[in-house]
């Protein structure tokens, strides 16, 4: 693996988590 795909990944699975706090927020408001 190449270290621009490294970066990527990271950075789609960074994103992923910020939606999941998201959700979790949402759902903690209920």
């Amino acid at each position: 693996k190449d270290v621009d795909a490294i970066q990527k990944e990271n950075l789609r699975l960074k994103q992923e988590l910020e939606i999941l706090k998201k959700a979790m927020a949402i759902f903690a408001r209920k």
